[in-house]
């Protein structure tokens, strides 16, 4: 009997410091949520900022510390202005950066086999002076996309996990280009040079994407890099994922599909899954939740 009830009290206390670990952990992921959520909000503010839809009264910060610095500074916040579709945008442009949507689509089977990359582009500089009307649609003028084919992989298309539709780019003429070259191409493509005509120096660059994660993993695997740079330089400064800002804006558990929130901004996607067709309207999704949570 001593013996059971040893056995019995060991089972009991390894019980119990199972639950009380499980608790912990799930107190962890709690506040790692939390933290990630607090993150969004304030990568949110700061694309209001770049947008000219929120105060910033400098135009030399970059990184986090600059960033929580410029806040504790900041006094007391006044009334918004109000922002009205039909004039320019209330506020200067912070940065003037340069907005770059991406995305990529790789061989459902093989996805080391990337076959479609679309980018599309959105400078604020011109922007300037111009009202973004109803839902972005002065704005949405603005963007540039391409869209990127593999030579290699051009008999491919995905037709299992998504109806793929890499021969409708409905925003121009698709490039063809070979797998070895992709990356370079795709590297000279994030080479903004200045607007001034005194200098060469790059712009500022904002990385825009649905789900953004993967598209980096992707774009990694063929030598493309989008790492911040140092501050005080120029390059990728921040990062926009419209799945994740979307659910924060509106209050949403889990993230939605591209298409459903086309639809929630009653715009029609024609030949999703065309990497050129979904980068670019990934960037007029951007804009269209920026200017409705801004207003």
């Amino acid at each position: 009997m001593e013996e059971q009830f040893t056995a019995f009290e060991q089972m009991i206390e390894a019980a119990w410091e199972t639950t009380r670990n499980k608790k912990k952990v799930s107190k962890a992921k709690q506040q790692q949520r939390l933290e990630n959520q607090q993150r969004l909000v304030e990568s949110l503010r700061r694309v209001q900022s770049y947008l000219g839809l929120r105060s910033s009264e400098t135009d030399d910060l970059i990184d986090d510390a600059a960033w929580e610095e410029k806040k504790a500074q900041e006094p007391v916040p006044e009334t918004p202005r109000p922002l009205h579709m039909d004039q320019p945008a209330p506020f200067p442009f912070w940065m003037e950066p340069v907005f770059i949507s991406i995305d990529v689509e790789s061989n459902e089977y093989h996805h080391k086999q990337i076959t479609e990359v679309g980018i599309s582009i959105l400078d604020t500089l011109d922007l300037v002076g111009m009202s973004p009307a109803e839902a972005g649609a002065h704005w949405r003028t603005k963007i540039q996309s391409r869209h990127l084919r593999v030579e290699e992989y051009a008999h491919h298309v995905n037709q299992h996990f998504v109806a793929g539709c890499p021969g409708n780019f409905d925003f121009g003429a698709s490039e063809w280009v070979s797998a070895d070259d992709l990356g370079a191409v795709v590297q000279n493509a994030f080479q903004i040079p200045s607007s001034s005509s005194s200098t060469r120096a790059p712009r500022h660059l904002v990385l825009v994407g649905h789900a953004v994660s993967s598209d980096v993993q992707y774009l990694r695997q063929i030598g493309v890099r989008m790492e911040r740079k140092p501050e005080g330089t120029a390059g990728f400064i921040g990062v926009v994922d419209t799945a994740e800002f979307f659910r924060i804006i509106r209050g949403e558990p889990t993230t939605r599909k591209l298409a459903d929130i086309l639809q929630e901004f009653n715009m029609t996607g024609w030949h999703l899954h065309n990497a050129g067709n979904d980068a670019r309207y990934t960037m007029e999704v951007m804009l269209c939740m920026m200017l409705e949570h801004s207003r």
